[in-house]
């Protein structure tokens, strides 16, 4: 970003009309616009800004890009230096069956048992058959009391697959309990009707509007148990800045370069619509135009010699000028 924005706030510069009518100063060329956001980005700036409208609003935009650059990156540093990290063990199946330091179990007579155990994907299988294997020595692998499930989490290292809502409410408040980041399977709930009943379709679609309206998750939010600041050992998870979460910061830069852009735009039509208007006028000073000083001389008499073709030069013999063949001096013709 640092040399792209830098090199664009160069073009810019390079094209603005302002420094044709207030001269070259304070013009930036390639390596003060670099050191400038270079500074910028450390939010300490540089000695000069851009003197044109365009350069500056560009410049502006890029400082808010460095404000949130900076402090996305300062949250982050800071919550990795003071918060505990402690992470669970492994976050999917795949991470689970491949440990061997975790017994893991279900639900008896629930959907988890027909999905592991009829499933055909190998990985599937694996967490079925080391169910099988925990269930010859401990039963309650299996139990169909999610309680004795809890229990187990508390007492050794266990794993508890079960209902996501479920372990929601029993985890409130509790930071002895971690739940994985990978979710089995996404399952919805719904409402049991008798076969070919009036009210099935009546109940579908309400239910589809109440949760794609968001009443649901409104429900959730107010009835769920909140999960409290733990005492003792805090548990978190590091999380990696990725491209995504700053994007509003590149956003607002892009921004900058377009409007800067824009900008200049708008300067060069104004100094040619000014300028074209000045011409138009008679006897009126033009600031777009810079005059140089001119030299007038008065030729008292003039002889010409040899009317041929050619270029003539201006000789001064004291009282008269004589034009001759030749090319005309310079020194006579300074300010013409």
């Amino acid at each position: 970003v640092l040399p792209v924005s830098a090199f664009l706030l160069f073009v810019i510069e390079k094209l603005s009309p302002y420094y044709k009518i207030h001269g070259p100063e304070g013009r930036q060329n390639y390596q003060m616009s670099f050191w400038y956001m270079f500074g910028a980005l450390l939010t300490q700036g540089g000695e000069s800004l851009p003197n044109s409208q365009s350069g500056r609003t560009m410049i502006t935009f890029f400082w808010l890009f460095s404000l949130i650059m900076v402090a996305t990156y300062s949250g982050n540093l800071i919550a990795f230096l003071t918060v505990t990290i402690d992470k669970a063990p492994f976050n999917s199946l795949e991470e689970l069956v491949e440990q061997d330091d975790y017994k893991w179990g279900i639900l008896a007579g629930t959907y988890f048992v027909t999905w592991f155990q009829e499933s055909p994907f190998e990985l599937l299988q694996k967490v079925w058959s080391g169910i099988k294997t925990f269930n010859r020595t401990d039963t309650d692998v299996l139990n169909p009391d999610p309680n004795v499930h809890i229990d187990k989490m508390y007492k050794e290292k266990y794993v508890y697959i079960g209902d996501k809502s479920y372990m929601e409410v029993r985890k409130a408040n509790r930071c002895e309990l971690i739940t994985a980041t990978e979710e089995i399977p996404n399952m919805s709930y719904g409402i049991g009707l008798p076969n070919n009943s009036l009210y099935t379709k009546l109940f579908s679609d309400k239910i589809l509007s109440l949760q794609e309206g968001g009443i649901l998750q409104t429900f959730k939010q107010k009835h769920w148990p909140r999960e409290e600041f733990c005492h003792g050992s805090l548990v978190a998870e590091a999380k990696e800045i990725r491209l995504i979460d700053v994007q509003a910061a590149f956003i607002v830069v892009g921004a900058g370069i377009a409007l800067g852009t824009i900008v200049l735009l708008i300067e060069k039509l104004v100094n040619r619509l000014s300028l074209r208007f000045c011409l138009k006028k008679e006897n009126t000073p033009c600031k777009h135009i810079k005059t140089v000083p001119t030299i007038e001389m008065e030729l008292d008499e003039v002889e010409i010699s040899g009317m041929s073709n050619g270029v003539y030069s201006v000789e001064d013999n004291g009282t008269n000028n004589h034009i001759n063949n030749g090319y005309y001096s310079q020194s006579s013709l300074d300010g013409y």
